[in-house]
């Protein structure tokens, strides 16, 4: 038995009745040597360094209660200090002699000792790092149940640590149920997940926290460790960056101008929809494109220098032309931008339409071109009627000693026949002076309403019989277009200068001449394309011919007097400046085109007139010699020589003056001498209106003729006003001067 003992590895020993020891097997001997002999001794002084009994002694406790005693105890003697041993005693009887005795082991435990003090020290060492934590921490059972956590966890919650204590994962977390929150739990393991959720405070406010978790087994339960980060602020930044990209997505998705990113290699990256309308692509197609696709003239040095440019000032601004998908050129403005997003740089480009700036740009060097035009046409018109006022008295000198010669010269006589010859002349001058009086807009028009139609067929017959079989004349004069209030004469002198320009401009080899008289309505677009027209319904004069055409320098002056593109001699340059005048007069436009070498086409645009038209009547009238005194009055010798030998020669009395302050004091003198005055309208101390006037307030009764250069340029409420009968334009031929005498004289009071 002794032997068998000696072989165990831990201490055994027996036990008497009184707690004696009996018996010690080796390895008590040589753990307890400093306690030999041990036979004999009270367990207390061996195992416990006892000198008195334990009270309530765990051995005879046992013994009395038959149940096992296990018990730790450390070596109390400096031999070996710090060991632990784990004593259990049990009793048992003798198989012989049936007395009750006790068995013990003694078991050294040190090491597993140190392991729990280690573990104890290491928990109170991370409980204190898990306190120290600005996370939550909590550790969940498999069902839900909170096991651990620590304040920062309490706190987040709003919960005390005991009351954390007593929840379910679901009673805070807001974002899953209960079914899903314990299949999250039952699938966690130990590579743990990462996920953001909501937690509910116990007041019922949420925030948003982040959340690492792992799973492990911990003496046979699996527990789930979870870190709770509250990650509020990040969320309401994250979700402001991300209101702020929806924003800006938002606004680069809606801008009203195209928006393009592209990178340092040129490639487009982006772009918005507008950008994509502009050119005709979706964005997928734009994204696989590059500048050079779109911009044909941008070369790579070009590209280069601009990305330069980028790089040195952070933008550039420059113009150029985009190529669209259906292969057309939009002119546009381009801002470019750099930035740099991690660590690449990339340009954003503003991109503007120009086409809608560039056409009005175009209009309005159109409506400038026009104005300068208009500007010039009336500074050559002030000019030209100056120049008309003088030349139409020499005019009326020549043609009036031409008239009085030829009364005194015999019938078929050489010398009558010189003279008519002048007349003729006079009368060619006359016209020419009316021309530069029409084109100075000072001409004496007798507007009516007219079929316009009708003047353009009578001039085409004249036309076509005047004209050679080399040019082909094409017509598409349409009856019933409406009516115009226009001069007839002038309108017929319009056609026949339209006309022969065409013809001059075909030459010896002949070619095509059209016409083509049309109703259109002009709109306020279009308004801006003619100078000097409002919207409104106007019949259109179309003129073209197959000549020589003209260059863009030439046209820009056909309206100015006395300018031609014909040889010396073929032209005098008032053709086209006298239909200017004419159809400005009447408040129409007139547009030309022309290319050299293809021909020219002029367009004429009258307004239509709502009235009906009226019949004209020519006024006639008969004269016989007459009787009176005249008195006459003009500033110029020769006009009134001229005027006093035609009234005399018609059987009047002429008294003649030179200025009106000399002619009111004759006047005054004598009133009643004179049955008529016939005065000139432009004098250097009055006008013959204000003679008139004088005139008048001496005698009211007193009858007036009027003789002027430029009856246009009289308003008829001031002759009204003044007792004017009648106004004769200068040159005054006879027969105009004796029948306007005669009616005047007629037509005045019997009694004076």
């Amino acid at each position: 038995m002794e032997s068998v003992l000696d072989t165990i590895q831990d201490g055994v020993f027996l036990l008497d009745h009184d707690l004696n020891i009996l018996q010690v097997n080796r390895w008590m001997e040589e753990m307890y040597a400093d306690s030999m002999p041990l036979v004999g001794k009270p367990c207390h002084v061996v195992l416990k360094n006892r000198h008195e009994d334990c009270q309530q002694c765990p051995c005879r406790r046992s013994i009395q209660m038959k149940r096992p005693h296990i018990e730790v105890l450390a070596i109390p003697n400096g031999a070996t200090p710090n060991r632990w041993f784990e004593v259990s005693v049990t009793r048992f009887e003798g198989p012989v002699d049936r007395q009750v005795r006790a068995i013990g082991q003694v078991r050294d435990i040190t090491e597993r000792k140190q392991a729990e003090r280690f573990l104890e020290e290491e928990i109170s060492r991370r409980r204190i790092l898990v306190e120290q934590s600005s996370d939550g921490i909590v550790v969940l059972e498999q069902n839900g149940k909170v096991l651990e956590a620590n304040l920062e966890f309490a706190h987040m919650l709003g919960y005390s640590l005991e009351e954390v204590h007593e929840l379910h994962v679901w009673d805070w977390d807001a974002q899953w149920n209960r079914q899903e929150l314990l299949e999250m739990l039952r699938t966690i393991d130990e590579r743990g997940d990462h996920f953001e959720t909501r937690h509910r405070r116990k007041d019922g406010s949420l925030y948003d926290v982040e959340i690492s978790t792992n799973g492990a087994v911990y003496r046979g339960q699996k527990l789930i460790f979870c870190v709770c980060r509250d990650i509020s602020e990040r969320v309401a930044e994250r979700k402001k960056i991300e209101a702020d990209l929806r924003l800006t997505r938002f606004s680069f998705d809606k801008a009203s101008i195209g928006i393009f990113q592209t990178g340092e290699d040129a490639r487009i990256l982006d772009a918005n929809p507008h950008a994509c309308r502009l050119l005709g692509y979706d964005r997928q197609e734009l994204c696989r494109m590059s500048l050079y696709d779109i911009e044909p003239g941008l070369s790579e040095v070009n590209r280069s220098d601009l990305w330069q440019q980028l790089i040195e000032n952070g933008s550039v601004n420059f113009e150029a032309q985009l190529r669209c998908k259906d292969g057309t050129f939009i002119p546009v403005d381009i801002a470019a931008k750099l930035f740099e997003f991690e660590g690449e740089r990339h340009s954003i480009s503003f991109v503007q339409d120009l086409t809608e700036k560039k056409n009005h740009e175009k209009q309005e060097a159109v409506m400038e071109g026009h104005l300068r035009q208009a500007q010039r046409m009336e500074a050559l018109g002030t000019l030209a009627g100056g120049i008309a006022h003088d030349f139409n008295n020499i005019i009326a000198a020549i043609y009036g000693y031409a008239e009085l010669a030829q009364l005194r010269c015999p019938e078929k006589s050489k010398l009558r026949h010189y003279v008519e010859q002048i007349t003729t002349a006079s009368v060619r001058g006359k016209n020419l002076v009316q021309q530069i009086l029409t084109f100075s807009r000072r001409g004496k028009t007798q507007k009516r309403i007219i079929d316009v139609s009708s003047v353009v067929e009578e001039a085409l017959t004249l036309i076509r019989a005047t004209f050679p079989s080399t040019i082909e004349i094409r017509q598409d004069i349409s009856a019933g277009l409406g009516d115009v209030l226009a001069d007839e004469t002038q309108i017929h002198q319009v056609v026949m200068n339209l006309c022969a320009n065409a013809y001059q401009a075909m030459g010896k080899d002949g070619g095509l001449l059209e016409m083509s008289l049309t109703a259109v309505t002009v709109g306020t677009y279009d308004s801006s394309c003619y100078p000097v027209i409002s919207p409104g319904r106007y019949l259109k004069l179309v003129v073209a011919d197959t000549g020589q055409g003209m260059e863009r320098a030439d046209m820009d002056r056909i309206f100015d007097p006395y300018f031609t593109t014909k040889k010396t001699g073929e032209g005098t340059g008032m053709g086209l400046s006298t239909v200017h005048g004419i159809v400005k007069d009447h408040g129409g436009s007139i547009k030309v085109y022309s290319q050299p070498g293809v021909g020219t086409t002029i367009q004429v645009f009258l307004p239509l007139s709502e009235s009906a038209g009226q019949p004209s009547r020519a006024d006639t009238a008969s004269f016989s010699p007459g009787r009176g005194v005249i008195l006459f009055v003009d500033d110029e010798a020769q006009l009134r020589d001229i005027g006093s030998e035609l009234l005399e020669g018609l059987g009047y009395l002429v008294e003649t003056r030179v200025d009106p302050m000399g002619t009111i004091e004759a006047f005054r003198l004598n009133p009643l001498k004179y049955d008529l005055l016939i005065t000139d309208w432009t004098m250097p101390q009055m006008t013959g209106g204000k003679l008139a006037r004088k005139v008048r307030k001496i005698r009211p009764d007193i009858p007036i003729i009027l003789c002027t250069g430029l009856p246009a340029a009289i308003d008829d409420t001031d002759l009204k006003e003044v007792g004017v009968r009648h106004v004769l334009p200068k040159p005054v031929a006879l027969n105009r001067l004796a029948a306007a005498v005669t009616k005047t004289l007629e037509d005045r009071p019997v009694n004076r």
